[in-house]
């Protein structure tokens, strides 16, 4: 998106898809996507869905040490159809591949919980696929399944995930995942083992095991024994 190199104060126009809607997070943030790249609109004065595709007029800025579009009202140009996700891993999504997937709509497959935390409008999970970390913010205004009195929920350590959203960076140099629903985040249940099998897994992984208790196996042997 050639909107992203122009010095800030630049009054342009960009086409495209809005990635979310403008009411999806507390900071009103909407990520617009055309096939070049995305960008983050700050302050947009108009009110639009997810999948909307627009014509937006905004002023050139720059937020957290990424190129952003401020101030910007929107012509509706119909109905878009919104890009695939681009498949990362937690380390590279965590640095949003050097900063050329900054606003970007993008999955992350197979990321286990290993942490959470509160801030005033998020509940914030730390995963790994096994690469690195990467924090996933899950936004209170997002979904009522993000919302205080719903969590942890099952967002809690131990449990993996298929993950989508949008990168938004940190200021810090890192990034973080911005899932716009609870419908962005897909639990993957726990493999069912045997007993010698899960026996012989590393410590810290979370599995299912189906068995019989000593207590029920007595109960069993009762049964078979007693006369007919």
């Amino acid at each position: 998106m050639a909107a992203r190199a122009l010095p800030t104060g630049t009054v342009v126009n960009v086409v495209g898809v809005a990635l979310n809607g403008s009411n999806t997070f507390a900071d009103s943030a909407v990520f617009l996507a055309d096939t070049s790249g995305a960008i983050r609109l700050i302050h947009l004065r108009s009110t639009i869905t997810a999948g909307d595709s627009v014509r937006v007029r905004a002023t050139t800025s720059s937020r957290s040490g990424q190129p952003t579009l401020e101030g910007g009202t929107t012509t509706s140009l119909g109905f878009g159809f919104l890009p695939n996700a681009t498949t990362l891993t937690t380390a590279v999504a965590a640095t949003a591949a050097g900063g050329a997937r900054d606003a970007q709509l993008v999955s992350v497959p197979g990321a286990t919980v290993s942490d959470t935390a509160r801030t005033n409008t998020t509940f914030v999970l730390t995963v790994s696929d096994g690469s690195g970390s990467l924090e996933v913010e899950l936004d209170r205004t997002a979904d009522p399944a993000f919302q205080t009195g719903n969590l942890p929920g099952i967002y809690i350590p131990g449990n993996k995930f298929d993950l989508v959203g949008v990168l938004a960076p940190t200021g810090t140099g890192t990034w973080r995942l911005r899932p716009r629903s609870a419908a962005d985040l897909t639990l993957i249940p726990p493999p069912v083992l045997s007993i010698r099998a899960a026996r012989a897994l590393p410590a810290g992984q979370t599995v299912t095991v189906i068995g019989i208790s000593a207590q029920q196996h007595q109960q069993l042997l009762r049964f078979h024994r007693a006369p007919g």
